[in-house]
């Protein structure tokens, strides 16, 4: 009977897969928060989860994944945490410690993602109601070690909804993660990963994706976080951690969100009115194809559909103009014309980011 039991006990860790218990209290509190980043051309985004991080010498530091954000762009001029439930500012940082990681290396030989974090300092706020998270320092978590996920939820009390889960694999570059149970996966690199064994964060959710009923995680070790808060390396403003300083914004300028991001002449007005008689109602978007190696094209076409968070919306000679949010840097100032002369007749586009085309 006694071998019975055993034996039972040893079925159920295989099926499930991890182990039994967790041998500390759960986390409680605000651990997540919304990122909101701001950059120099006036644009505001909100991207990715972020927690907090207490250092050795009482400080707090905001940690979230770096491969979301764009170093090819404007600078990023300040970034927040807010509250999930209700937007709420909780901190705002205003430098890096040290510069970001590169966000990882994923392709057909190698998945490391030993870089993917951007750590972020600024005021202290006198007061606020946030739990900083500790930082795991083992080289590696055990195989079957359980772990929690705070899902960002902006319907809980929270903020989060805890799901629990198991680390499937461990290497130097990554550790794997398997979740009981399937969730959809959404803004949420960055995320920390909560050793039910230690309470403490192995590390940031980096990738992830589901298969067969099951959603697996990929994270940036947390042991490679702590070594960059551990070093205290010289804090660089944001703007000069992410973004290309030369996009930054002219003050003299409005934002694209405050004008028309490409201006039609009267005559390329009254030809698009022409063509859109007998359509239904519709906007006129434009953006751009193709890339730096085989060349970009201006894109033009009726759309009914607007995005009121990924597209700016403007009015030109009465035509409703739309363009996306990762085509304004490449059409700002475009001014289109219509032509119809005893050379042809076309739309010509006059953009001063480009080489000039015609439709």
């Amino acid at each position: 009977m006694k071998l019975h039991c055993l034996l039972v006990v040893v079925v159920c860790f295989a099926v499930c897969g991890c182990e039994k218990a967790p041998t500390v209290p759960q986390p409680t509190g605000q651990l997540v928060f919304q990122p909101r980043f701001q950059f120099a051309d006036g644009e505001t985004t909100h991207q990715g989860t972020g927690f907090v991080v207490a250092t050795a010498d009482g400080k707090r530091v905001g940690v979230t994944s770096a491969h979301f954000l764009d170093f090819e762009g404007a600078p990023m001029v300040s970034a927040e945490w807010l509250a999930v439930p209700d937007d709420s500012e909780v901190f705002q940082f205003t430098h890096s410690l040290g510069a970001p990681g590169d966000g990882g290396q994923v392709g057909p030989d190698v998945f490391d993602l030993r870089r993917d974090y951007f750590i972020i300092v600024g005021d202290e706020p006198a007061t606020v109601d946030c739990q900083p998270l500790e930082l795991d320092d083992r080289p590696r978590p055990k195989v079957s070690e359980r772990v929690w996920l705070p899902n960002k939820d902006a319907d809980a009390p929270e903020g989060y909804e805890m799901v629990a889960g198991f680390v499937d694999e461990v290497a130097d570059e990554y550790i794997g993660i398997e979740l009981v149970d399937e969730i959809q996966l959404q803004s949420q690199s960055g995320s920390p990963i909560i050793s039910q064994r230690t309470g403490k964060v192995l590390g940031t959710l980096a990738r992830g994706g589901s298969d067969a009923g099951k959603t697996f995680l990929r994270l940036c070790p947390a042991k490679d976080i702590l070594e960059v808060i551990a070093a205290n390396p010289p804090t660089m403003k944001l703007e000069q951690a992410v973004g290309d300083p030369s996009l930054a914004r002219d003050p003299s300028r409005t934002t694209a969100a405050e004008r028309s991001v490409v201006q039609l002449t009267s005559a390329a007005a009254k030809e698009i009115a022409r063509r859109m008689e007998d359509l239904p109602p519709a906007h006129l978007r434009f953006s751009i194809d193709g890339d730096d190696t085989q060349g970009f094209r201006h894109g033009m076409q009726f759309d009914e559909q607007i995005d009121p968070v990924d597209d700016f919306v403007s009015v030109s000679h009465g035509v409703n103009v739309v363009v996306d949010r990762a085509s304004v840097r490449y059409l700002d100032g475009t001014t289109v014309d219509w032509l119809d002369d005893e050379e042809g007749m076309g739309f010509q586009f006059d953009n001063p980011n480009l080489v000039q085309d015609e439709e």
